[in-house]
């Protein structure tokens, strides 16, 4: 089973909390790996701490790593710890499994440490553990545990007795797939796919957004040598384009996989991010469809945005899901289109409207303008062109307001749209949630004082801009809890069962939707009033 670790910080304040991670298993020992731990997942506050609501990330003086309620012999070798600005992901440990005695002995062998670990009041250590093996598991099988339905919808959780138990669920399932059953590797790869809800993405291979440091010198260009940050600074846009379609003189690395900012490249300034759409058929409105069949109808079509928010039937591989969480890209999902950037970029200089300079080109990042008080100089600065040659974008320049929708505002629908994620604020030592604000009596949103929180939770908070009588009905995916039953659903299938009478999400109208604590009539105003969203 993979092995637990707790990691505790403590301020300056004497306040200690930690935060879990897993060791994966692996073929041999020795594999070196790494594991990225978000900041809000140190909520666990240590013994005695009873004073201690949060933990000050700004004043950290000391760390202990902590081993607990697991036997037998161990190792474990900690390299390095870092402090990253942004989300990082890092490839599985090599693990070899083929046969189904293998898979039912790695998941057996977790169950035994997670449930000790539970039953010993530490559920973020059997979720760790828990996550750790499927992950694996799945990476083992040839999925990207990313395209596991089951575990996609478990990572949006943020109740830790409903993550621990759906994935015990998930565990359960794949158990009961493979039992009573002779299988052959190929059969075995589709039962553990089918029972984890995974499918296979033909996708490139990801490349990571980070330009590397360092210098080198460009192949077929007569110039000293240069540094992916020159680079991102060069004004000259025809020679910034003939070093970014060059390679490094000595590696023959293309510029493009070693400046992936400077040189743009396409994943990291793609439109809808990181979201792919699925290459599985499904079941919607009586018809089999596909992603693409989506994507061919008229972008702007009213049938297109229904279908999008139109159930997709569940399948021996996913549960009941919207259309639109299977097809992101094809149905223009706000929740991937809305996302700010968090890469760095290179902005022109700012001018007055007589000509004067009034701030010269720099590099920003999205986080950076929630700090522009002057809304009006802000919108100056979402128009500005950055600095970036666009091959996947024709030629076309880009603007702040492109890699900052969120923080620009100029789209309603982004804008008026209050962020699931955590928030880390610069002006409060808390990692919080949009729906905390109802239990905070403090400025949270009052944009002068937090504009992190404030702008990401415009509807929570009030915000007059995205007033009742002018906003329209989400198009997010949303979740309830009716009648002792989480659902999944959208504005326009909440309209629909209001309309029919059927179903039990016209009933999420009067309730609250378990990420954002908003009421549904809330987030649907048009479908809950019984007329037809998406007008």
């Amino acid at each position: 089973a993979p092995f637990g670790l707790d990691l505790h910080l403590r301020d300056t304040s004497g306040c200690d909390f930690s935060a879990a991670f897993a060791v994966p298993v692996a073929d041999t020992s020795g594999q070196v790996t790494s594991a990225f731990i978000p900041i809000n997942s140190f909520d666990n506050k240590g013994f005695r701490n009873y004073n201690c609501n949060n933990l000050d990330m700004t004043s950290i003086n000391g760390m202990k790593f902590y081993v607990l309620y697991q036997e037998g012999k161990y190792e474990a070798r900690i390299r390095s710890i870092t402090a990253v600005e942004r989300v990082a992901s890092f490839p599985p440990t090599v693990l070899t499994v083929t046969s189904k005695e293998e898979v039912v002995s790695l998941l057996t062998a977790t169950v035994e440490s997670g449930t000790f670990l539970w039953n010993k009041s530490n559920p973020n250590l059997c979720i760790a553990v828990y996550w750790s093996a499927l992950e694996s598991l799945a990476a083992a099988m040839k999925y990207n545990p990313n395209s596991c339905s089951n575990l996609v919808q478990l990572s949006k959780m943020t109740s830790k007795s409903k993550i621990g138990f759906g994935l015990r669920d998930v565990i359960d399932n794949t158990q009961d797939t493979l039992a009573n059953r002779v299988l052959s590797k190929d059969e075995l790869v589709k039962a553990v796919g089918e029972a984890m809800g995974c499918v296979i993405v033909d996708t490139p291979k990801q490349t990571i957004c980070v330009d590397k440091p360092g210098y080198f010198s460009v192949a077929d260009v007569n110039d000293s040598r240069s540094t992916c940050k020159q680079i991102h600074m060069l004004t000259d846009r025809s020679r910034r384009k003939t070093i970014c379609e060059s390679n490094v003189a000595t590696t023959k690395e293309s510029l493009a996989s070693r400046c992936p900012i400077a040189c743009a490249h396409w994943k990291c300034y793609a439109f809808y991010g990181s979201c792919r759409d699925s290459n599985e058929s499904f079941i919607t409105a009586n018809n089999e469809r596909t992603c693409a069949w989506i994507k061919n109808m008229d972008s702007l079509s009213l049938s297109r945005t229904q279908m999008c928010a139109s159930t997709a039937e569940p399948s021996k591989a996913r549960p009941k899901v919207p259309v639109q969480d299977m097809c992101p890209v094809a149905c223009q999902s706000s929740e991937c289109s809305c996302e700010d950037k968090n890469i760095p970029f290179m902005s022109k200089a700012a001018y007055s409207d007589d000509g004067k300079e009034i701030e010269p080109a720099k590099e920003r990042t999205c986080s950076s303008l929630y700090g522009i008080t002057n809304w009006e100089y802000r919108n100056v600065v979402c128009l500005l062109d950055i600095y970036t040659i666009t091959p996947y974008f024709g030629d076309k320049a880009l603007q702040v307001y492109y890699m900052c929708p969120k923080a620009c505002g100029f789209r309603k629908e982004c804008f008026c749209r209050d962020t699931k994620k955590a928030i880390t604020t610069p002006n409060s030592r808390n990692v919080s949630y949009c729906k905390d604000v109802k239990s905070y009596n403090g400025n949270w949103c009052d944009e002068t004082k937090e504009p992190v929180f404030a702008r990401s939770c415009p509807v929570i908070c009030g915000n007059p801009y995205c007033n009742m009588m002018n906003r329209s009905d989400s198009r997010d995916t949303l979740s309830f809890s009716v009648k002792n039953e989480q659902i999944s659903t959208t504005c326009w299938l909440i309209w629909k069962a209001k309309d029919s009478n059927e179903g039990r999400d016209e009933y999420a109208c009067d309730a609250y939707e378990t990420d954002l604590n908003l009421k549904g009539s809330v987030l649907c105003p048009n479908a809950c009033a019984g007329n037809i969203p998406f007008k």
